[in-house]
């Protein structure tokens, strides 16, 4: 398992804030957000998970809050083949999860537990905080 210097990332375990460069996930109202630029980190309230995606847009790490990587992957691997088209897939919004997504998890989901996702190809979904499972949604 790789290990992941823990200097960088004790400033980042304060943090409780997503950071996006492209489109967020559609609300249930279609209402849009604004976005940001910089680093992608996220970590939910309740959890001592960060999510971080490394700068090619394509890798994420959980990372607890003792310094321990619970997960790396590439989520880019786990995308149907279709919605990537001849664009390369990104990452482009980590962030709470929509309460409509959270209802579609089988036997219920927590905020706690999931984060969103939201990729160039527009596909969006989410995954799970503990094991790195990427649950898609949809797509625009």
């Amino acid at each position: 398992m790789r290990h992941i210097c823990l200097g960088g990332f004790c400033a980042l375990l304060l943090a409780n804030y997503a950071i996006t460069d492209g489109p967020l996930p559609p609300s249930k109202d279609g209402e849009s957000r604004p976005q940001a630029d910089g680093p992608l980190t996220f970590r939910a309230e309740g959890s001592n998970v960060l999510v971080y995606v490394e700068s090619d847009r394509r890798h994420l790490a959980a990372v607890d809050m003792n310094g321990r990587v619970l997960w790396h992957k590439d989520v880019t691997q786990e995308l149907n083949a279709k919605s990537l088209r001849d664009r390369p897939a990104r990452i482009n919004y980590v962030g709470k999860p929509l309460d409509w997504m959270l209802k579609l998890i089988p036997g219920g989901g927590s905020a706690a537990d999931y984060f969103g996702i939201a990729l160039s190809t527009k596909e969006f979904g989410l995954i799970n905080l503990r094991t790195g499972k990427y649950k898609a949604m949809g797509s625009d």
